[in-house]
């Protein structure tokens, strides 16, 4: 979900596009279903807790 998060604010602040948004999402995510469920969870989120720093990959 915190991967979802940074992507979804990255969207927000425009330095992705939907499309590549949806792209990332998908690969995480997959089902139909549970997207649209987290898509619907983020936006119902306020905006002070979308203020997150970015996730990072690594050990």
């Amino acid at each position: 979900m915190d991967l979802i998060t940074a992507y979804y604010q990255q969207l927000r602040e425009k330095k992705i596009s939907r499309e590549g948004f949806w792209k990332k999402l998908r690969m995480i995510v997959g089902n139909d279903h549970i997207l649209k469920t987290n898509i619907t969870t983020l936006q119902r989120l306020p905006h002070t807790a979308m203020k997150m720093e970015p996730v990072t990959g690594g050990c």
